[in-house]
């Protein structure tokens, strides 16, 4: 992807490498697990920025995916699957620090990455169809 593609497109393509990461599902250490979930939630959580700018909003700087979704939900209809990709916040920073990693299993690293996964999809689909009609 070239960086003079339109900024939303390049959010979409590093959230799609996140989730190329998030989604991998052949190891079982759970620090390494809860490291996939933090790429889930970076997925989720660009994913939905790349959407906004789309929609013209300015995201904010935050990794807490529910105040992306409340400045959502002025401007489209968020369907209950990607409102579930709130619970993802938990992994935004917890993997910042050894001594603070979350420990987590396969079940919550599937759980991410199906979370992430409905969330990119769903923004992708709103950003490839075309410009907003505003």
């Amino acid at each position: 992807m070239q960086r003079d593609a339109p900024v939303p497109l390049l959010w979409l393509h590093v959230a799609r490498a996140d989730f190329d990461i998030a989604s991998e599902l052949n190891v079982n250490e759970p620090f390494a697990l809860g490291l996939r979930c933090h790429h889930a939630q970076q997925t989720a959580e660009k994913a939905l920025k790349a959407l906004l700018l789309h929609l013209g909003i300015e995201p904010p700087r935050t990794h807490v995916i529910v105040d992306l979704l409340v400045l959502l939900r002025d401007a489209v209809a968020v369907p209950p699957q990607v409102e579930s990709a709130r619970q993802l916040t938990v992994y935004a920073t917890s993997t910042r620090y050894p001594d603070e990693l979350v420990e987590a299993t396969p079940e919550d690293q599937r759980t991410a990455a199906e979370m992430a996964r409905a969330t990119l999809e769903w923004a992708s689909s709103i950003i490839e169809a075309g410009p907003p009609a505003y």
